[in-house]
């Protein structure tokens, strides 16, 4: 009759075991996704501080789907063409997706680029909306992640 109690512990060391790998993997997932909203954020406030604005043109749209099977979208990045005030023409792609229905192919529209990199640019307007739901989305995720991660690491890993 004694060999019950045995059993308990030894079911609680692997549970425990469990709980402390799921946390640390919490915990790796939240940090990951902070250090990816991060570098997002420094791309905008870089543009925001240091980026040139300049009237570029539309010509044209290049399409994604994202999201999952059963929850797949398509989103548009508009190309911008412009010339920089170095007078280099650029033609790229936008950093970030837009409503086909805001813009007219071949309208004009202000944009923003990088003094280091023009090829880096996007509509002033994005610029303004930052940040948007998906940003915050993405941040209370994070902490979420952080808190849950933290606590079932420090539950997994005391002593019984």
């Amino acid at each position: 009759m004694q060999a019950g109690p045995v059993f308990a512990r030894a079911g609680r060391g692997w549970r425990t075991g469990i709980t402390a790998i799921i946390g640390a993997v919490l915990v790796v997932v939240g940090l990951l996704a902070a250090w990816g909203l991060w570098s997002v954020h420094g791309i905008y406030r870089d543009l925001a501080s240091s980026g040139h604005t300049v009237e570029a043109e539309m010509t044209g749209f290049e399409a994604a789907w994202v999201g999952s099977r059963a929850s797949r979208r398509e989103v548009y990045y508009p190309i911008l063409e412009f010339t920089t005030a170095e007078g280099q023409r650029v033609r790229t792609t936008s950093y970030t997706a837009i409503d086909p229905a805001d813009y007219t192919p071949a309208a004009r529209v202000t944009a923003v680029y990088s003094a280091a990199d023009p090829a880096l640019a996007m509509p002033v307007s994005a610029l303004s909306a930052w940040p948007d739901g998906t940003a915050w989305t993405i941040g209370a995720f994070s902490l979420l992640c952080l808190l849950v991660g933290g606590i079932l690491l420090r539950a997994g890993l005391m002593r019984p």
